[in-house]
């Protein structure tokens, strides 16, 4: 049943955030999630912070409504989940009060476990469900959104502020894909009919690539100044958005846009070799021994991806791939759910 749910929470995101507030129109201003301990509902000075850094932002907003989504994962009974989502919406709303936001633009909607985000069958996708998401809506205005909108840039070196010539630009939204290139001095322009939601992914060789998500523009015209850091020797960036099923090495389906982005990065720089290299989160600990259960894991995920790329056409001489058990954690003395998070990875490094 549980499995039931989580799919079909999927399908009715949309109408979960906006079905429920009324029928009037908003525009919204902001978004912010916070993320919670298991069982938790206690607000850490980061969360604070940025509660207090949004209350200052919405001072120079015409702000109308502040609508608090408060969840959790499956742990547990889902009384238990409901009345722990209440008390997770009720820190955040008490927040606000004391960071002098109006209780009149308060809304708060507690879903317990009944609108998760990401499977919770692993310890990631739990970690990504415990959480409360905070909207800023103001009042819509038909004026700002346009039918069409041009989006426009730059590509640049992240060092030099160099001008990235001939580099490729994806620009993907339901549907279809668009592709163009940066002119010599690394301008790109492309006018799009009207949209809700689109992402752009820029190319470059001996370079990461980025990409930016961008929303219904209020404007008739957008401009992104990107900059691509330069795939040097040692360089890594992490996977982000990987899933595997619990304690295994089993990619989940939802993992494909970030394999195939990978793919196509590592296509496009054909002379680049890479290591795929696993991380698991043990912190307060010892390094793991590689003949231990924890390591060979963070070795067969590595592996896991490695099988994916090969099997999408990357030559097996351009990729390895190595388990670094706990050796290399981002956070070794984690104590929040996203410090551990960011733990469990699979790096992508630059060998050759």
């Amino acid at each position: 049943m549980r499995f039931f749910l989580y799919t079909l929470s999927l399908l009715l995101l949309p109408q979960l955030l906006f079905g429920q507030i009324d029928r009037k129109r908003y525009r919204f201003l902001s978004t912010n999630e916070l993320f919670f301990e298991s069982g938790s509902f206690e607000l850490d000075a980061q969360d604070k912070a940025e509660l207090k850094a949004l209350v200052e932002k919405l001072a120079e907003e015409e702000l109308e409504k502040i609508i608090i989504q408060a969840h959790t994962d499956s742990i547990g009974s889902s009384l238990h989940n409901n009345e722990l989502a209440k008390n997770r919406a009720n820190s955040v709303a008490q927040e606000l009060l004391l960071q002098g936001l109006d209780s009149s633009f308060i809304d708060v909607r507690t879903y317990g476990e009944f609108s998760p985000i990401a499977n919770n069958d692993t310890e990631e996708g739990r970690a990504k469900n415990r959480r409360v998401s905070v909207y800023a809506l103001g009042p819509y205005d038909p004026s700002r959104f346009h039918d069409k909108c041009k989006i426009k840039g730059r590509l640049t070196d992240s060092k030099t502020n160099a001008p990235l010539a001939n580099a490729q630009i994806l620009i993907v939204r339901m549907g279809r894909q668009d592709t163009l290139f940066t002119d010599a001095e690394g301008h790109f322009e492309q006018l799009l009919g009207g949209f809700r939601q689109l992402e752009l992914r820029a190319y470059a060789k001996n370079y990461f690539f980025a990409n930016r998500l961008i929303k219904t523009p209020e404007t008739d015209s957008i401009y992104l100044d990107i900059q691509l850091e330069p795939a040097l020797l040692g360089g890594k960036i992490q996977l982000s958005d990987l899933y595997f099923q619990a304690g295994t090495a089993e990619l989940l389906s939802n993992s494909e846009k970030t394999l195939n982005e990978i793919a196509d990065f590592i296509r496009y720089n054909a002379k680049l070799k890479f290591e795929l290299g696993g991380h698991i989160n043990k912190p307060n600990r010892a390094p793991v021994p590689p003949q231990s259960r924890s390591y060979q894991l963070s070795q067969a995920r590595a592996k896991a991806v490695y099988d994916y790329l090969i099997q999408k056409g990357i030559a097996a001489e351009r990729l390895k791939y190595r388990g670094y058990g706990n050796w290399e954690m981002i956070h070794p003395r984690a104590q929040t759910a996203l410090e551990q998070q960011l733990n469990r990875r699979v790096e992508l490094k630059i060998i050759q």
